[in-house]
């Protein structure tokens, strides 16, 4: 099996999902960046320098897009290297790995695991929209029908995706692995925390300043990746003023934050739907919280209502609004967010990476 991901392989944690359920039954080369991933037979690292998104700007311009694609510099530098091997299977993951995989013809064909929704781009500047969008759309249009099986990561995104593949998409959720942790006892204040990026689109200000500003007898810490600067020192600002309500904390490393997690009560998961992909999320986080046996307190996010509805963890919001997270936070009680948390440990296996792989199972199997 050829693992194809223009990722840092040992850092991406669907990736490493992949090789954990294939590396009893195949020799695996990867081919992405940084080092080698454990499990693995062989690894071709594309150099740093390389950007796979950089393709050739007037063939792209003029939408010669297989001259564009195959004379980009990371496609230039791997397929040489890898069309000296023969393999079985290619799994490729996103949208601009998959040409490569047919490309190398493997024996047994091509999968393709698609970890975001590529058909819109309707948050992105009128450059990319006129000129990258409907190379994103032909690659998908042209390939995906080809391959042998298709995942994604929704039921919503995997539908959208289907009706282009005419072919059955599987759903492979980003679920964490178990881990085997109880519920603290909820804290007072109750503790709550969120854990993310600091992106403009986000609505990050909104949950702290809903916290800020609430009557309810809760604490708030933001464990944030510095992203935007001036967000975040704007998020640090509205902190300093909250009487010490809020706290906006270093980010903890990624072996360290379900630990970490586990002595809070309720995860704030506030996603504003900008675009369709984040409209339809089941962010990492999510079942990071799960496995930190945490209450979800969430926006109206169709995907993750469903999940927070069907297995009873937490409270969904009316909207994404400041006013909105405010009236969802003063809303807990230590008796509701104690039944969540309890209600997350029940859950916490069924919703693990463990048990949430079977589609690319699925999808193998029908290989045989």
């Amino acid at each position: 099996m050829l693992l194809l991901s223009f990722s840092n392989l040992t850092a991406d944690a669907r990736i490493l999902r992949q090789i954990e359920l294939f590396k009893d039954e195949y020799q695996i080369t990867t081919c992405g960046y940084g080092p080698a991933p454990e499990g693995v037979s062989a690894h071709l690292r594309i150099p740093d320098e390389l950007v796979y998104w950089k393709y050739p700007r007037l063939p792209l311009m003029l939408r010669q897009y297989r001259f564009a694609y195959f004379h980009s510099p990371v496609i230039s530098f791997a397929y040489p290297l890898l069309k000296q091997r023969d393999f079985d299977v290619i799994w490729a993951n996103d949208f601009d790995t998959i040409p490569l995989a047919f490309a190398l013809n493997p024996r047994l064909g091509v999968h393709a695991d698609l970890h975001e929704y590529f058909l819109s781009a309707d948050n992105r500047p009128l450059r990319f929209r006129l000129f990258f969008q409907p190379f994103r759309v032909w690659v998908l249009r042209k390939y995906l029908p080809l391959c042998r099986s298709v995942t994604s990561v929704t039921p919503t995104i995997a539908e959208h995706y289907q009706r282009l593949a005419h072919k059955s998409v599987g759903v492979v959720v980003n679920a964490a692995p178990y881990e085997d942790y109880s519920p603290t006892p909820v804290h007072e204040p109750i503790r709550l925390v969120h854990v993310g990026a600091t992106m403009p689109e986000r609505g990050l200000e909104e949950i702290v300043e809903a916290v800020a500003t609430c009557d309810a007898n809760v604490k708030l810490d933001c464990y944030l990746v510095p992203g935007d600067i001036a967000l975040l020192n704007q998020l640090k600002d509205m902190a300093s003023t909250s009487k010490g309500k809020v706290r906006i904390l270093d980010p903890v490393p990624h072996t360290d934050l379900i630990k970490t997690m586990n002595d809070y009560d309720v995860s704030l998961m506030f996603i504003q739907p900008t675009h369709f992909s984040y409209e339809y999320c089941l962010p990492n986080k999510l079942f990071q919280s799960i496995q930190a046996r945490l209450a979800i307190v969430t926006g109206p996010s169709p995907e993750i209502a469903t999940i927070v509805q069907q297995y009873q963890i937490g409270a969904i919001a009316a909207g994404f609004s400041t006013s909105d997270v405010r009236e969802a936070v003063e809303g807990l009680t230590a008796q509701r967010v104690h039944e969540w948390k309890e209600a997350t440990q029940a859950a916490a296996r069924e919703l693990s990476s463990e048990k949430q792989s079977y589609g690319w199972s699925e999808a193998q199997e029908t290989w045989a």
